[in-house]
């Protein structure tokens, strides 16, 4: 079965630390975490109180923080590994790149390219039929 560890470190690993780039759309993100999509996530309250207290030095302290490293972990598990199932799909590629696509791009999109992937009709909707197809991939 799929581990959800492995696929966080390569997804983090790419991620980064701290960004705040004008001209990225995703705007403020911590970890690939963009503050956009998930505004009520616990960890900006965690990284808001970093900046406030260590305006210069709050990126260094923040890569040393657990609470702010496990925030990162469950936001991950909940919301873009969890959500597909990704425990029980038994090719660890094939779950790491449903993860890294719906990070990255969005439930929907992560949807829609393993349904075109799989040949089953594009309906943007999760269900069991694409799971099983995903879970044969061999």
């Amino acid at each position: 079965m799929a581990d959800f560890n492995k696929a966080y470190k390569k997804v983090t690993a790419a991620e980064g630390g701290y960004v705040n780039d004008p001209d990225d759309a995703g705007g403020e993100t911590y970890k690939g975490v963009s503050r956009k999509a998930n505004p009520y996530w616990v960890g900006w309250v965690i990284l808001d109180d970093l900046k406030k207290h260590h305006p210069k030095t709050f990126e260094s302290i923040a890569k040393k923080t657990p609470q702010l490293e496990k925030a990162v972990c469950d936001l991950y598990k909940k919301t873009y590994w969890d959500c597909f199932n990704l425990d029980n799909v038994p090719n660890q590629l094939v779950a790491e790149q449903l993860f890294d696509t719906n990070v990255n791009c969005g439930r929907l999109a992560a949807i829609t390219i393993a349904q075109r992937t799989v040949g089953v009709p594009v309906t943007g909707k999760w269900d069991n039929n694409l799971f099983d197809k995903l879970a044969a991939i061999k």
